[in-house]
């Protein structure tokens, strides 16, 4: 007899030994496929069935231009049916002119049972319509490959049995796509996804080969990204991985493959917090680990390496060039701020010394001009007895002028007087001569008393002449 979703729910505490941690507690539907399931007890990892719902609903032929169906009233709608299981999520899947289609997502499988139930076949009035849309709902199943299909796939590549394949080539390993990275960490990998963790983790459905850690970063692509090298281009973090996951045993890969059917990550953290991540399971059909890819990938590896170590070279060859340019450029720099600073020393200095030149210059052109200023005033004040000395020089020398003509006239005189008296005295000779020429004629007493005449006469004329000389001297 089925039970109601409140009475069907009871509190399980499943401890450490049994699957789940002291401290968490889990409101679960008494179904044994909704209790989480150990996945690997030291990161406090499970596994939890993925509870979905799809729905669909028929939309009607819209007539009148402008009306539209709104998305959000169909899911108050749907809402209000499955009442009282609430949906965890609840989203458009797609959308058509004819359907709309849904995908909820609930806490157990029972409760998706019972919502398909209360919601397939259902009718929904919607405002402004007047015919009800049906309403279609089935628990929605996760692609997910069977035994039939890997089977099939390792038979058309001529692989008969499990034994006669390589490993890597035959259905030994699974593939695993979102897988969250801070899960599957140890404090060794740096924050980095641990191949040791998943091979812990993986170990409980037998006996793991080697697993490996799929690259985004590499360039060949899903059949040849490096299985342990540094994850993420440059050592970027990725928030999820992929992950490759090889049994030595064929049991072992068919358990996984049951086992991870329809199931979903949990994390439950010290607190008791749930944390769930949705992984995509599928079988290995690139041959990510056999040995060819491996090999492969090795040597990709290798001259990704030197290709590192070249780069990292060139790097190092450019980054020690620059330096030494910033070097020569800083001590380019540093020179021609030297020869700056030398060059305004120096300007300073000729400008002190032209400042100290000038200074000295005036001063000697103040000292000049202050002599000449006291020679001037010397000058000013020597003027007038100078022009008075030069005044009586100037009378001293028209005296001596006036005196020395003034004789020049008085030798001129005396000459003339010369020459006169000359004559006169040639006159008086001629007379003188003439007399005595006649006194030879005459008596002697006459020609005595006449010549003795002459002499006083000769005698009264000359110093009469003198006197008149006198006087004007």
């Amino acid at each position: 007899m089925e039970m109601s979703t409140r009475d069907a729910r009871e509190t399980l505490s499943v401890r450490s030994q049994g699957m789940l941690p002291s401290t968490y507690h889990l409101k679960l539907p008494a179904m044994a496929e909704d209790i989480p399931t150990s996945f690997y007890q030291p990161s406090n990892l499970f596994l939890k069935a993925d509870a979905k719902v799809f729905m669909e609903v028929k939309l009607p032929e819209i007539k009148v231009a402008g009306v539209t169906v709104s998305n959000w009233e169909v899911m108050e709608k749907i809402k209000n049916l499955a009442n009282p299981e609430v949906f965890q999520t609840l989203r458009v899947a797609n959308y058509t002119r004819e359907v709309i289609q849904f995908e909820g997502e609930f806490e157990s499988l029972r409760s998706t049972r019972k919502v398909v139930l209360m919601l397939n076949g259902k009718s929904i009035k919607l405002s402004g319509f007047s015919e009800t849309l049906k309403l279609r709902a089935r628990q929605a199943e996760m692609p997910f490959p069977a035994k039939e299909e890997w089977e099939e796939y390792f038979a058309q590549r001529g692989l008969s049995s499990f034994d006669e394949g390589k490993p890597g080539e035959r259905p030994d390993t699974i593939r695993i796509r979102g897988m969250p990275v801070k899960w599957f960490t140890s404090p060794e990998s740096e924050g980095k996804p641990c191949p040791h963790v998943l091979t812990k983790a993986f170990q409980k459905f037998g006996k793991v080969r080697q697993v490996g850690i799929y690259d985004p970063s590499s360039t060949l692509g899903e059949a040849g990204n490096s299985a342990f090298s540094s994850f993420g281009p440059g050592g970027t973090t990725f928030l999820h991985f992929e992950a490759y996951v090889q049994f030595e045993k064929y049991e072992g890969f068919c358990s996984a493959m049951h086992d991870l059917k329809g199931m979903k990550l949990m994390h439950v953290d010290e607190a008791g917090k749930e944390s769930v991540a949705r992984v995509t399971v599928d079988f290995d059909k690139a041959g990510f680990l056999s040995e060819r890819n491996i090999r492969k990938r090795k040597q990709v590896e290798e001259d990704m390496k030197r290709e590192a170590l070249e780069k990292q070279r060139k790097l190092e060859e450019e980054k020690l060039a620059e330096e030494k340019r910033k070097e020569e450029q800083l001590k380019a720099e540093e020179e021609l701020k030297a020869q700056r600073r030398l060059q305004k020393i120096e300007e300073k200095r000729l400008k002190k010394e032209q400042q100290a030149t000038l200074a000295a210059t005036l001063k000697a052109i103040a000292y000049q001009r202050k002599v000449e200023a006291q020679r001037l005033f010397k000058v000013l004040l020597a003027g007038a007895a100078e022009a008075r000395l030069q005044e009586e020089q100037a009378s001293l020398e028209r005296q001596r002028e006036e005196e020395k003509q003034r004789k020049h006239r008085e030798e001129e005189k005396r000459e003339r007087e010369r020459k006169e008296r000359e004559r006169t005295d040639e006159d008086g000779n001629r007379e003188e001569r003439k007399r005595h020429h006649r006194d030879r004629e005459r008596p002697e007493g006459r020609h005595h008393k006449d010549r003795t005449e002459g002499r006083h006469h000769r005698r009264d004329k000359h110093r009469h002449r003198g006197e008149l000389e006198d006087q004007k001297g």
